[in-house]
């Protein structure tokens, strides 16, 4: 799916952008990408699924915690995860959760302000 997607960007950047070609451009050659293409390379992007190093990064940092509240429900209750601001740290929270709940079927976990 991600070759034919990217295919169908390759064959619309194409046929905008023909012209002869020149060796030497400067800035004021270089045209602004479509809007359309902003927009699908924008959806595409937010489709992919977050880095598994990433995902594990975050487990490994969850993991125990969960553990232990599973067996202690009294134990401590808070877990902070910094992140860079340009990433979409809720969705790789919520992924790495999902992905280390997946052999635990039957634990819930309840997330208030779930990734959009």
């Amino acid at each position: 799916m991600a070759q034919s997607w990217l295919k169908n960007i390759n064959n619309k950047v194409r046929s905008l952008f023909i012209k002869t070609q020149t060796i030497n451009q400067n800035e004021d050659d270089l045209l602004e990408l479509p809007q359309f293409l902003k927009i699908d390379i924008k959806e595409y992007i937010e489709s992919l699924d977050c880095p598994i190093a990433y995902q594990e990064s975050v487990q490994g940092a969850i993991a125990p915690t969960l553990e232990k509240w599973l067996k202690d429900p009294e134990a401590e209750n808070s877990v902070v995860i910094v992140g860079n601001p340009v990433e979409n740290l809720s969705k790789i929270i919520d992924n790495s959760i999902e992905n280390w709940k997946g052999d635990r079927p039957t634990l819930e976990i309840i997330t208030p302000l779930p990734f959009p």
